[in-house]
């Protein structure tokens, strides 16, 4: 055989060889490339079914008589692994004992429980509770207060003051929260506060710009922090407004 011969048939192997390991690799990566589009549609529909499953609302209603339709008494929007084991109960006759006499109670005293008992919150839940709308004017406010097994209270702003009763629009206070216990939706004086330093302090309140306080430089020996809230009282006869400043030594403003 000659030489020339031997060199030839040794570059057809290898190229065959180069060939071979050509379609192997991309035999290969096609195989890899259909496990991968595998795994991420398979990660696509569990995160769709995690996303449809995670968060659901729930719209509770009250026990009422077979003469009546059943009226809406909170509505939760919460992860389904906690909404599952939530207890809801209107519980009215512990009003006495969650709003003080300077709140006005506007809606339903509403009981939230975990059956879970041992089990933290996890996520916090958004609550909407209906109330009946009043005038509130400048002074007043509608809070939700929460109130645990100790009756000690924590009053939250609402983020949402409009909600739906099946397809109703109507006045929900809404809120989100990590902790359960005794909701209500009160309706309260607001709370303005102000902070005074040494260097003095001249202010409009925001509630009522025709309310001002001055404090001149070193009226007070350190930084000193005022909580205020205005008591808007009508006479029948002459119809005026008398202003109460909830702070020691302010005293009664009347404005006409």
């Amino acid at each position: 055989m000659k030489p020339g011969s031997i060199y030839e048939d040794f570059d057809q192997k290898q190229r065959n060889n180069e060939i071979a390991q050509s379609k192997e690799e991309s035999s290969t990566r096609s195989e890899d490339l259909r496990e991968s589009n595998s795994v991420a549609l398979l990660i696509d529909k569990l995160e769709e079914e995690e996303n449809e499953c995670s968060w659901k609302r729930k719209e509770f209603f009250m026990e009422v008589n077979n003469l009546r339709e059943p009226e809406v008494s909170c509505s939760v929007t919460a992860p389904c692994s906690i909404l599952e084991h939530l207890v809801i109960t209107v519980v009215n006759d512990l009003s006495s004992l969650v709003v003080n006499d300077a709140e006005e109670l506007v809606s339903n005293v509403i009981s939230a429980e975990c059956s879970l008992i041992d089990q933290p919150m996890a996520s916090p839940i958004i609550i909407a509770i209906p109330f009946t709308s009043r005038y509130r004017g400048m002074y007043k406010d509608i809070m939700v207060k929460v109130t645990d097994i100790n009756f000690q209270s924590i009053y939250l702003t609402p983020t949402s003051l409009e909600g739906y009763q099946g397809n109703q629009k109507g006045t929900a206070a809404m809120v989100k929260t990590c902790q359960l216990g005794i909701f209500s939706v009160v309706s309260c004086l607001k709370k303005e506060t102000l902070t005074i330093p040494r260097k003095g302090l001249s202010q409009k309140l925001n509630m009522d710009p025709r309310i001002s306080f001055c404090y001149p430089p070193s009226t007070f020996s350190s930084r000193v922090t005022m909580h205020l809230k205005i008591l808007s009282r009508f006479t029948s006869a002459e119809k005026k407004k008398s202003i109460h400043i909830g702070w020691p030594h302010m005293g009664i403003q009347d404005l006409k």
